[in-house]
């Protein structure tokens, strides 16, 4: 677990709130499931900054022969022949999605001036290693 001073001081409500509700769980017998995990980690995204302007943005997908990988692509130079960055999102595997980490690859795009590639995975536990992809 993270030091309290660790993190920033806007979030140490919200942690100390999570963390009381994590606890109460444990008394009562409640097992946390992956539904539980992406729902909770939704929340955290309303905490992220305003979303910064990129250029160009575009959803795609790869097609592949038993499933479709989507992808988003942020453009902050469309004139600009630049470097790629590709950034897969956090949730640990089990929560996350390109939508909810929308704000921090716009950041990354801006800031870096580089083309980002947001990949969308699959989650597990439906989708246990290495299926995922």
């Amino acid at each position: 677990m993270a030091k309290s001073d660790d993190v920033s001081k806007k979030y140490h409500a919200f942690l100390g709130k999570a963390n009381a509700y994590i606890e109460q769980d444990k008394i009562d017998g409640i097992c946390p499931t992956a539904e539980q995990a992406r729902v909770n980690l939704d929340k955290i995204g309303t905490f992220y900054q305003p979303k910064m302007h990129v250029s160009r943005v575009i959803d795609a997908e790869i097609s592949l022969p038993n499933r479709n990988i989507s992808l988003r692509i942020y453009d902050p130079q469309p004139e600009q022949i630049t470097s790629v960055i590709i950034y897969m999102h956090g949730g640990g595997h089990m929560c996350g999605s390109v939508d909810l980490y929308d704000t921090i690859t716009r950041r990354l795009a801006v800031c870096t001036a580089q083309l980002v590639v947001s990949i969308d995975y699959r989650l597990a536990p439906e989708y246990p290693y290495p299926w995922a992809g």
